[in-house]
């Protein structure tokens, strides 16, 4: 039963995504329609470390590089 309403969870997102005129593409079920979105991003090799610390990211500073190279 849970596979199922995976399934009809996707159903009903694919059915919202089919009726949109903008779209130009359509989208449908395939072997992964019942699958969790943590099954899926496990399958992409995500791993998640616990102590993983979120701390701002290290602003480099800005240098210009030499107008050309010749790499002949």
């Amino acid at each position: 039963m849970f596979r199922l309403a995976e399934f009809y969870k996707k159903d009903i997102e694919y059915e919202k995504i089919n009726s949109d005129p903008a779209n130009t593409f359509t989208v449908g079920h395939n072997f992964m329609s019942t699958w969790t979105h943590d099954e899926y991003k496990r399958l992409l090799g995500a791993k998640e470390d616990p102590d993983f610390n979120k701390t701002a990211p290290t602003i480099l500073e800005e240098y210009s590089s030499p107008g050309g190279k010749d790499w002949r």
